[in-house]
């Protein structure tokens, strides 16, 4: 299972990566820290799975997202963000997004996500 990361913090980057490292089948394809940056890789590898933030220095993780549902890539999103306000949650799950999450209070989440598909993944083998 490969998994990409776009997100500009380099705090929350570090400990998703602690994180995914714990795991040897999971291997991070790429990471970015601008949305322009993961336009650009997400056309020349595709992830199995995308770790998104929404808040990026260069625009708006939301575009990133279309791009994925609109191009039909095979590949489970993930929103984390530390902006769960304003109806945002259901406009990325009415584009596509796969899981929503709030990086304070749901950061685990996204790693019982990933753990529970590497159990599915590994279980059909």
């Amino acid at each position: 299972m490969n998994v990409a990361i776009v997100e500009d913090s380099t705090i929350i980057k570090d400990r998703i990566k602690e994180k995914i490292d714990q795991y040897p089948e999971i291997t991070i394809l790429w990471e970015a820290e601008l949305l322009s940056d993961g336009l650009r890789k997400i056309n020349e590898e595709i992830p199995d799975y995308l770790i998104l933030d929404i808040q990026l220095p260069d625009g708006n993780g939301i575009d990133l997202l279309k791009l994925i549902k609109e191009k039909k890539y095979n590949t489970t999103v993930i929103v984390l963000t530390n902006y769960p306000i304003g109806g945002i949650n259901l406009k990325c799950c009415s584009i596509g997004a796969d899981y929503f999450f709030d990086k304070t209070n749901e950061f685990e989440k996204v790693f019982s996500v990933l753990k529970e598909n590497l159990e599915t993944t590994t279980n059909r083998n």
